[in-house]
């Protein structure tokens, strides 16, 4: 059963370092809750359950013993029907209850110098979290704990004063999976001391954001961190032009699965090193690229590169795609692509079209057009080429009127859809109506909000909506 929980630790350490915000699976941890169960550690095992079910139900996981969270927003009348929000609270209450009385039990696994810097998601231990400093001063007496074994994402804050000059011994125990430096030039002692790389040989998720490579950044590509990596996170980092370049050109990228350069604001002709041919990304999956200042022409470089046959999933989040170049995306050799996000991009009714040419459109999984103005005889087109394979559409503040409901009732997306987000747009009371009317036999998440949508509204109908667990009905 150790390996069961072992790939959920991996699972929450490479999340932590890509995307904090996905939700994890549910069954992996229930039948680990069995395992502990059955073996005596049964206060673990209803920790895991009780936040597996308040999850199902859209609460976020229960996170102990750290003031600077934010507080849990609890479902509200207008967040969830009322016997669903009777139900999460009380999985909220128990789950508190739970910790207070037993937390003891829970952190006994773990060194005391450290569990007030251990962060929980779903049950588990999701990374640790502390100063430089902190782990500076205790890294002696918990370095040898067996309970660090378990223990595989790590985020250092502020790290930039004395990174480079600690001995190897300093460094953290056992094989690291995932390692977070954040904050500006927390990564410089790291990329200056060539002998902590043996030390970093097991790390296969690696963030460095927010000006974490400041003022470095050319020095990565010869830091010998980057073999090996699965996923690799350089937001917020001002990449250059220079940068870009050594990086591709280094060759020590050929493993990465994952790549996040998100809210690099780079030039218009540093946008174009990212998509030099010397780039050999042949086992990428995942590409995040939101909120970067993409060129026109770099859709249309980038369908050109043999690596992008194997894309699973692309962001384009708040770049400059217009609809006037969005065709870069129908030439695009996505054969494998499942997720396509365009939030917050220029595109009007007439992108639809080259979206629907795609070849990716069909088979897509997760769409997200958010704050685009893919509206009338856009959004028409759009619904009636969807496929019956996309579990999540998100159009929030796309200025959707009732009519927009209709079109997708009659798509082929509605039998496999299970998360809908139509908030801030204009559906009112008669989008609402229709709806209901029609049967979502896969929907769990409904958002609604902030659609002028009265507060006297019909009940749902369980037989038209049997699986539904989170809807969002929120107001001005």
């Amino acid at each position: 059963m150790w390996g069961i929980e072992e790939e959920l630790l991996h699972e929450l350490a490479r999340q932590e370092m890509l995307r904090p915000d996905e939700p994890l699976q549910c069954f992996p941890r229930r039948v680990l809750a069995d395992w502990l169960d059955e073996n005596g550690q049964v206060e673990r095992a209803t920790f895991i359950r009780l936040q597996v079910a308040a999850e199902e139900l859209g609460l976020p996981s229960f996170l102990p013993g750290h003031a600077d969270d934010p507080p849990l927003k609890l479902p509200g009348p207008d967040d969830l029907p009322a016997e669903l929000a009777a139900q999460a609270l009380q999985y909220h209450a128990q789950a508190r209850a739970l910790w207070q009385e037993n937390h003891a039990i829970l952190l006994a696994p773990y060194p005391e110098e450290l569990r007030e810097s251990l962060v929980f998601r779903g049950g588990l231990p999701w990374l640790c979290r502390l100063p430089w400093a902190q782990w500076c001063v205790c890294c002696d007496s918990v370095r040898h704990h067996p309970g660090l074994a378990s223990l595989r994402a790590w985020r250092f804050e502020s790290p930039r004063e004395g990174i480079s000059s600690l001995p190897s011994a300093c460094w953290l125990p056992g094989a690291p999976f995932a390692l977070s430096l954040t904050g500006p030039g927390a990564a410089g002692g790291l990329l200056a001391s060539p002998g902590l790389a043996p030390w970093l040989h097991s790390v296969r998720y690696l963030g460095l954001t927010e000006g974490a490579l400041y003022p470095s950044r050319e020095h990565l590509a010869e830091s010998g961190l980057l073999p090996g990596l699965r996923g690799l996170n350089l937001a917020a980092n001002h990449l250059e032009s220079a940068s870009l370049l050594a990086l591709g050109r280094s060759g020590a990228l050929t493993g990465l699965s994952e790549l996040s350069l998100a809210r690099n604001h780079m030039a218009f002709e540093d946008a174009m090193f990212l998509f030099d041919s010397s780039w050999n990304l042949s086992g990428l999956k995942r590409l995040d690229l939101h909120g970067t200042d993409l060129s026109p022409g770099a859709l249309w470089t980038l369908a050109e590169l043999s690596w992008t046959r194997g894309l699973e999933a692309l962001d384009l989040s708040h770049t400059e795609v217009m609809s006037d170049w969005v065709g870069g995306l129908a030439v695009l050799p996505g054969v494998s692509m499942r997720e396509l996000r365009l939030a917050g991009c220029s595109l009007d009714q007439n992108a639809w079209k080259p979206l629907a040419e795609a070849q990716c459109f069909p088979r897509l999984q997760r769409l997200d057009l958010s704050e685009t103005q893919i509206t009338g005889e856009g959004w028409l087109g759009l619904t009636r080429t969807m496929g019956n394979s996309l579990h999540e559409l998100r159009a929030a503040g796309c200025g959707l009127e009732s009519p927009a409901v209709e079109q997708l009732a009659q798509s082929a997306a509605r039998s496999a859809l299970r998360t809908l987000d139509l908030g801030r747009n204009s559906l009112g009371d008669p989008g609402f109506q229709v709806l209901i009317q029609h049967t979502w036999p896969s929907l769990i998440r409904l958002g609604l909000g902030l659609n002028s949508i009265s507060s006297v509204v019909p009940e749902i109908d369980r037989i038209q909506l049997p699986w539904l667990h989170d809807l969002e009905l929120a107001r001005p």
